[in-house]
């Protein structure tokens, strides 16, 4: 939950409220643009752990905020010339929104994101602008990933600290739980766009990746049991409640397949054909990439036509390398060579857990997990059992319409009360949590049982 005082929280649960937006848009080359409710006519912001997919793991998505804005001069017209944003209207506009609520001292207002903006929707006459953000997940999810020496011994936090760094990401833009202590033998980045390994090791780590209203990436455990940061009541915060009966999103085992390592010597990671190196000529080879992963080491060169040539080898990661070829004759050079070396040959065995009463009332339905970062039968079986119970209950997931909390985030455990459906103090985690304001505030939240709540 976001740190706020206690002024607030009583004006979050009075009977009666009054609330503000504030928005500030940073245009390239001008000074921070703020916007008020004058400007303002809605905000819609969608903050969650996951995709719509079943999946209750692995599955990250990026937050998103719909703006609208008064347009009555066409002032956010990405044509009208005479307007002072003309030729600064772009993508990737990055703005901050702030919502808050009256209290005895004056309004407080609390971060509800950073976005950055995709197209405008702003006709010429209009008396509307429509513009819609997303944060930076979405913009770091189809970069490429470079690839870092492979990691021995490593915990799952640790690797997506390393992930971080290699998109160039500081210490202060991210936070990783520590809890995430599982230890993988043999790690590294593998290849695929930002959100795929995410997503893998998410997977892997049963956490949830999600950017902060302080616009910093959080990884979270799922299973971590902290205690309730507020109360929501049909009373005061909740004007409807759902606990569905979610069948068809039951299972009643988790089956992991899991990637033991081996290590195996003088294997052939890469070949390189037909290279011309001119007389007394040095070349660099890039980031050529191995035939498998994760490697080790590189031991040798094999190939034909390599008299008179020296090799050097630098940049070894855990998918490619940089070979330095230096052609010390005085004649043309042409040759074929091999990059040998060492690295790991993943085995893949599984392990199956159940729950076995939820198994003999709803059958044998199982949850399948495949993934090369859990590397023991221990380890396959312990992460089995800590999402079985996720998956296991029925009725594990509620749904909140009504007043909300501004300070509350996703991941954040609440307590929920509602008497007249006999539900008492349940703990649970926020997964989904759908705000909106056009002068008034409403939120529709998506939770789930807290493990062990």
């Amino acid at each position: 939950m976001l740190t706020v005082s206690s002024q607030f929280m009583e004006a979050m649960h009075a009977d009666v409220r009054e609330t503000r937006a504030r928005v500030v848009m940073h245009f390239p080359g001008l000074d921070p643009l703020e916007l008020t409710d004058d400007d303002i006519v809605s905000i819609d912001i969608l903050e969650e752990t996951q995709t719509d997919s079943k999946a209750p793991i692995g599955r990250v998505t990026s937050n998103e905020c719909t703006l609208v804005l008064r347009n009555d001069n066409n002032k956010f017209t990405p044509t009208n010339d005479q307007s002072p944003l003309y030729g600064k209207i772009l993508p990737n506009v990055i703005f901050e929104v702030f919502l808050g609520v009256v209290t005895s001292d004056g309004v407080e207002y609390v971060p509800m994101g950073t976005f950055r903006t995709g197209d405008w929707v702003a006709p010429y006459g209009s008396i509307e602008a429509t513009v819609i953000g997303n944060d930076k997940i979405l913009q770091l999810s189809s970069k490429p990933i470079p690839s870092i020496p492979t990691m021995y011994d490593v915990t799952i936090a640790e690797i997506f600290k390393r992930l971080f760094e290699a998109v160039g990401l500081t210490e202060s833009q991210y936070i990783v739980d520590e809890s995430l202590d599982g230890l993988v033998r043999v790690g590294w980045i593998p290849k695929g766009d930002f959100i795929d390994v995410v997503s893998e090791l998410a997977t892997a780590g049963n956490c949830s990746v999600y950017v902060n209203r302080l616009d910093q990436i959080v990884v979270k455990s799922n299973n971590v049991t902290s205690e309730p940061v507020d109360t929501f009541g049909d009373y005061d915060l909740i004007n409807d409640l759902a606990n569905p009966q979610r069948i068809k999103d039951l299972y009643t085992g988790v089956s992991v397949a899991y990637y033991k390592p081996q290590w195996v010597n003088n294997v052939v990671l890469a070949t390189i054909s037909d290279v011309v190196i001119d007389a007394h000529d040095t070349i660099t080879l890039s980031n050529i990439e191995f035939n498998k992963e994760p490697v080790d080491n590189i031991h040798m060169i094999n190939g034909e036509g390599m008299s008179g040539v020296d090799v050097r080898i630098e940049n070894i990661t855990a998918r490619s390398c940089d070979v330095i070829l230096k052609n010390t004759t005085d004649s043309e050079r042409r040759i074929t060579f091999d990059i040998v070396g060492s690295g790991y040959q993943l085995n893949k065995l599984s392990e199956t857990v159940y729950n076995e009463q939820a198994r003999d009332s709803w059958g044998n339905k199982l949850f399948e997990v495949d993934n090369k970062f859990i590397q023991s039968a221990e380890d396959a079986i312990k992460h089995a059992n800590s999402i079985l119970e996720l998956v296991s209950d029925p009725y594990a997931d509620f749904n909140i319409v009504g007043r909300g909390n501004l300070a509350i985030e996703v991941m954040d455990a609440i307590y929920i009360n509602a008497a007249s459906q006999g539900i008492v103090n349940k703990r649970v985690v926020v997964l989904r949590n759908k705000i909106s304001y056009d002068g008034a505030l409403s939120i529709d939240m998506d939770c789930r049982t807290q493990t062990g709540g």
